[in-house]
């Protein structure tokens, strides 16, 4: 029998689209590293931090650490 494990799901605090900018990197080894001075659209919010695109091939989605970016003010 194989059991199933739920993993618990942090609550989308913000899902509308915004643009953050990256300001620093806290660790060289994160995906946004050389992304410092660049502008990323943001996915979601939640309380793990702002989830955007990578691009590339797999265009995957992942986490920036809020200290590391600044969220742009909503165009109208």
């Amino acid at each position: 029998m194989i059991a199933h494990i739920s993993t618990p799901r942090s609550p989308r605090m913000d899902t509308c689209p915004r643009m953050a900018r990256i300001d620093r990197c806290h660790d060289s080894l994160c995906w946004y590293a050389g992304r410092v001075g660049q502008t990323v659209r943001i996915e979601f919010i939640d309380s793990c931090g702002y989830w955007a695109r990578e691009g590339g091939m797999y265009n995957a989605i992942n986490r920036i650490q809020p200290s590391d970016a600044t969220l742009l003010p909503l165009e109208n």
